[in-house]
């Protein structure tokens, strides 16, 4: 059941980046897990537009929920956080 919900919210969003549509009732940045439960909800009754950062790839790799064996690491930020004493770092 969860991996068609994810396998179907990945369609919605590739179907809203390719669409010729020029009005929407909503435009969603990112489309991270919670956008695209949110894109997902208001797409019922609303035109949605979802702007995602990176290419638009439609390979086999892309469309498997949890496929963490194709992640790009060219399109990973290269971000970091203060040091935690805890954590040792």
């Amino acid at each position: 059941m969860h991996s068609f919900v994810i396998l179907s919210l990945f369609e919605l969003a590739v179907s809203a980046v390719t669409t010729n549509e020029t009005t929407y009732d909503y435009v969603i940045v990112g489309g991270g897990t919670t956008s695209l439960v949110v894109v997902n909800r208001l797409s019922e009754d609303q035109n949605i537009l979802v702007i995602e950062n990176g290419a638009l790839s439609n390979s086999t790799l892309s469309r498997i929920p949890g496929n963490s064996g194709g992640l790009n690491l060219a399109a990973m930020y290269d971000i970091y956080s203060a040091p935690v004493l805890a954590l040792g770092n």
